[in-house]
C-alpha cells in the first residue's frame, strides 16, 4: 500500500504533530503541506464569525443548516473551492461523523495549505474542534483526558465509497497532557484499529471513539484484546512510560439502510416538479433538526418542500413530489444525515449546475 510522503518529518517534540495519509486525493492535497507552512488561525478567521461550528450540537439547528445550505450552494456553483466555506464544511462533516464528505472537502483545500494544516488534526488524530487551535499550536499540548475520534482513513479514488480495502494514516510526536504519542489508524474488511504508542514524558489518559465506515456498523469492541462489555463509547486508556504498544479495535457488520440512489444529471422529474418532503412520525424530537434541512434543500434546489407528518399527504401541486420517511430516535437521525451526504454528493459533482438558478 502506497503512502503519502511525510512531509513534516525532522520535527523534535515541540512541533504540531507528524500526518500521513494513505494513498488518495486527501493525500495529494496534505502533499502540498510542508514543514514551513503555518495553519491559518481558525479562531480568527472561521470560528469567530460562525462560533456555532464549535458545537453545532449546541447551535440552534435553523442557523446550523441556514449556513450549510448557503455554504454547499456557492460551492456548487462556483468554479473553484473557496476554503472557507471547505473548512467549514468539511468541519460540520466531521461532526457528523461524515467521513466521505469531509475527506472530500479536505482534498479541495490542495490550494490553500495553511487551511488544510489547520483542519487536519480533526480527522487524524481526530482532535475535537474546540481544541485545534491547540493542535496546531508548537508551543501548546492537548489536554489530558480528551476524547480523540478519527475519522476512517481515506479511500483511494479509483475505490467505491464503502471501500475495504486496507489502509491506514499517523499522527506522529501528538503531544497530549505531559506525553508525546505515537498513532494510527487503520483498516481491513473485519474492522478497524487504533494503535497508540508512548514515546516519552508523563503518563497520560486517553479516550478514543473507534470510526465507522461507510456501511458498516461496529459491532463489538477491544481495548488490547479484551472485549468490552460497552459498545460506541469511547474507549479509555491509561499510557505510561515504558509501556508496549496499545491497540483498540472495532469488528464490523454491514450496516442495511438502503437509500434513493445519487441522481446522474438534472434533478429527477419527481422533485423537479413535486419538490422534496421529509415525512417523520408527529411531534417527534427529530422535528427540530429536520425541519430546517427541509428547508436547506428546498432553498438549495428551488423546489417546494417541508416536513410532514407521518400519513398527512403531500401539499396540492405537490402529489408528485418525493417523501423521504424517517423513523424516530438515532434511526431517522442516521437516515437524514445520509440524505444530507447524498445532496452534497450531488451539490458538488454539478448538480446545480444543471439549469439551477442562482441564489440572489
Amino acid at each position: 500500500m502506497l503512502l503519502a510522503a511525510l512531509l513534516l518529518a525532522h520535527a523534535s517534540p515541540q512541533a504540531p504533530a507528524q500526518v500521513t495519509l494513505c494513498e488518495s486525493p486527501a493525500a495529494r492535497a496534505w502533499a502540498g503541506v510542508g514543514p514551513e507552512t503555518v495553519p491559518v488561525d481558525l479562531d480568527e478567521l472561521l470560528f469567530a464569525e460562525d462560533p456555532w461550528l464549535l458545537d453545532p450540537s449546541r447551535a440552534d439547528p435553523a442557523q446550523v443548516w441556514e449556513r450549510w445550505g448557503t455554504w454547499l450552494g456557492a460551492e456548487g456553483r462556483s468554479e473553484s473551492a473557496d476554503p472557507r466555506r471547505r473548512a467549514g464544511l468539511c468541519l460540520l462533516a466531521v461532526h457528523h461523523r461524515r467521513w466521505e464528505d469531509a475527506w472530500a472537502h479536505f482534498a479541495r483545500l490542495g490550494a490553500a495549505p495553511p487551511w488544510a494544516a489547520a483542519v487536519v488534526p480533526a480527522l487524524v488524530p481526530g482532535v475535537p474542534i474546540d481544541q485545534l487551535g491547540a493542535a496546531a499550536d508548537p508551543g501548546r499540548s492537548l489536554p489530558e483526558g480528551l476524547v480523540l475520534r478519527p475519522a476512517v482513513p481515506p479511500r483511494p479514488a479509483d475505490d467505491p465509497p464503502t471501500s475495504l480495502r486496507p489502509r491506514e494514516m499517523w499522527a506522529r510526536q501528538l503531544r497530549i497532557g505531559g506525553a508525546v504519542l505515537d498513532t494510527k489508524v487503520s483498516i481491513e474488511p473485519s474492522g478497524l484499529e487504533v494503535d497508540l504508542w508512548h514515546l516519552s514524558g508523563e503518563a497520560v489518559e486517553v479516550a478514543v471513539l473507534l470510526p465507522e465506515p461507510p456501511g458498516q456498523e461496529i459491532r463489538v469492541e477491544y481495548i488490547d484484546w479484551m472485549r468490552q462489555d460497552e459498545r460506541r463509547v469511547p474507549l479509555r486508556l491509561e499510557l505510561v512510560p515504558g509501556s508496549e504498544e496499545h491497540n483498540l479495535f472495532g469488528r464490523f457488520s454491514p450496516r442495511r439502510a438502503p437509500l434513493p440512489a445519487l441522481p446522474e444529471g438534472a434533478l429527477p422529474a419527481g422533485i423537479a416538479g413535486g419538490g422534496l418532503w421529509i415525512s417523520l412520525p408527529a411531534s417527534d424530537e427529530l422535528a427540530r433538526t429536520a425541519a430546517p434541512v427541509a428547508r436547506a434543500l428546498s432553498r438549495l434546489f428551488d423546489v417546494p418542500g417541508g416536513t410532514l407528518a407521518h400519513g398527512m399527504p403531500l401539499p396540492p401541486g405537490s402529489v408528485a413530489g418525493v417523501r423521504i420517511e424517517l423513523e424516530s430516535g438515532a434511526a431517522g437521525l442516521s437516515k437524514l444525515v445520509a440524505v444530507v451526504s447524498l445532496a452534497e454528493t450531488y451539490v458538488l459533482a454539478g448538480g446545480l449546475l444543471e439549469g439551477a438558478p442562482a441564489d440572489d
